[in-house]
């Protein structure tokens, strides 16, 4: 199992903004939010996050669209798939 190796930024981290594709303005702006966001309160961090998703998502051709329903795969019904877990499972314990 791979686990992706995290870093904690430090408000005064350069390398962080120095690594990023963008431009200077937005390098400055970016530079002057990090200790703003990083004194928010739990719950502000995660309406953050929540806002930020929502327009990456709208951003991307609005591939959802709000007040729609949308079809969602479910397991349910999906016998062929059963068995063929079923046949892994016994090969599996045979070995």
């Amino acid at each position: 199992m791979k686990f992706l190796k995290t870093r904690r930024l430090k408000e005064n981290d350069p390398t962080f903004v120095k690594s990023t594709n963008m431009d200077n303005t937005a390098k400055s702006e970016i530079t002057t939010l990090l200790p703003v966001l990083k004194d928010l309160k739990r719950h502000e961090k995660i309406f953050l996050i929540q806002f930020l998703a929502s327009e990456l998502a709208q951003q991307e051709n609005n591939l959802f669209m709000s007040d729609q329903s949308y079809p969602v795969w479910t397991p349910l019904e999906a016998y062929e798939a059963s068995d063929i877990l079923m046949q892994l499972l016994q090969k599996q314990t045979h070995e």
